[in-house]
């Protein structure tokens, strides 16, 4: 990308920010991002896997759903939710195979490629971009188990409070509530196939919430106005009452 682009600052203050390059040197951040091209894809676009075998994509701007789906059933979960600064593949990246997973652009994207043969030379001839990947990587892992735990163990309600709390962000305080980030606008059709769930369980789960005065939601914003009160639905383990 050249330094001349109208969105290299833009850029170039993402990766900063990313944990993948956290306290890397400013002139191999700035080197790296030479390297890469920027594309813009149209919300519905879906990047194929063959896609992701050969190239590396980070995010600079939007948002891009990594979900499985039952071929039988048609039924989706949302394996991730990917945002700025985060990267796919890692699983194509680090085994340098096709893996099957479906990546659709649920808003307007902006983002940045490199070759993947590129980036796992970077892992060998940079031990800072190197240090930094098993965190990130570790960070990945930590949320599917989190995800596998939850699906076992908890209710709608408990899962999707969880989810809510990873999602806040705290710079947004405003009488004692905050705002909701990344899942925010999300459909209530969405946030059921990221908690494995239904549209209409996850209305009934919102209004528990809302009810409770844990939350308040509507089509374009939610925010929490009760943290505590959050946070002690996501220690919750329910056994029983599953949906």
């Amino acid at each position: 990308m050249d330094n001349t682009h109208p969105l290299y600052e833009k850029a170039l203050n993402v990766m900063r920010s990313s944990l993948l390059f956290k306290n890397v040197n400013e002139e191999f951040l700035k080197e790296t991002l030479g390297w890469f091209e920027l594309v813009h894809l149209k919300k519905g676009t879906i990047i194929h896997s063959d896609e992701t075998l050969k190239w590396m994509y980070m995010p600079i701007e939007g948002r891009v759903k990594a979900s499985q789906i039952n071929s039988l059933t048609g039924k989706e979960y949302i394996v991730f939710l990917l945002s700025a600064g985060d990267i796919f593949d890692i699983i194509a990246l680090m085994e340098n195979e096709e893996h099957e997973m479906i990546l659709e652009a649920i808003d307007d994207v902006s983002l940045l490629r490199v070759g993947a043969n590129e980036t796992r030379a970077w892992l060998d001839d940079h031990p800072e971009f190197n240090k930094n990947f098993l965190p990130y990587l570790g960070k990945r892992m930590r949320y599917l188990a989190e995800n596998a735990s939850d699906l076992a163990l908890h209710d709608t309600t408990t899962r999707l409070s969880k989810l809510i709390l990873r999602n806040i962000d705290t710079n947004t305080s405003k009488n004692n509530s905050y705002k909701v980030s990344l899942i925010n606008d999300l459909s209530h059709d969405n946030i059921a196939k990221m908690i494995g769930s239904v549209r209409a369980v996850v209305n009934r789960s919102i209004q528990i919430l809302k009810s409770d005065k844990v939350i308040e939601s509507s089509r374009k914003e939610k925010r929490v106005k009760n943290l505590k009160g959050l946070i002690n639905r996501c220690e919750m383990v329910l056994f029983d009452n599953k949906d």
